[in-house]
């Protein structure tokens, strides 16, 4: 399976979140994501080859504008059931803990490892600060300079 077209995220639909090896749709769904140990192509119209920097930790996006329902962490995804992530669709061992809100904040993600602080109303490029790097962020729509490399989200208190 190298590319599909669905619309919606779903549970089968991730193979292998470790990696991202080819997404054609407009929406990123499950089918879209196939295992890998390298990013070959992002072809949508707001993912392109640029857009994700290292894809071991996949922070996928099924919508144009990220909230909390968009964010997958982790090398495996158990379970996504719902069109919108909440804490029952994401069940990744020692990644997230809790996602429950449409809208990402210090509540939505308890694990004091993984994240310290989450307060925003609309996760754009300037709301994601990883822990080891953080090179360029700039647009409010998902590119390049907007996943950077690390496995930790140290802390982010910006309200758009």
């Amino acid at each position: 399976m190298s590319s599909v077209s669905i619309d919606i995220l779903y549970a089968d639909d991730i193979l292998d979140a470790s990696v991202v090896s080819r997404v054609s749709t407009d929406i990123l769904d499950a089918d879209d994501i196939l295992d890998a140990s390298v990013v070959s192509s992002v072809s949508t119209d707001i993912f392109d080859a640029d857009d994700i920097l290292d894809a071991s930790i996949l922070s996928s996006v099924s919508t144009n504008i990220l909230d909390a329902d968009d964010i997958l962490y982790a090398s495996v995804v158990s379970s996504v059931l719902t069109n919108l992530l909440d804490a029952d669709d994401i069940l990744v061992a020692s990644v997230v803990s809790s996602v429950s809100t449409n809208i990402l904040d210090a509540d939505d993600i308890p694990n004091d490892n993984i994240v310290s602080s989450v307060s925003i109303d609309i996760l754009d490029a300037d709301d994601i600060l990883y822990a080891s790097v953080v090179s360029s962020m700039s647009t409010d729509i998902l590119d390049a300079n907007d996943i950077l490399d690390a496995s930790l989200v140290s802390s982010v208190s910006i309200d758009i």
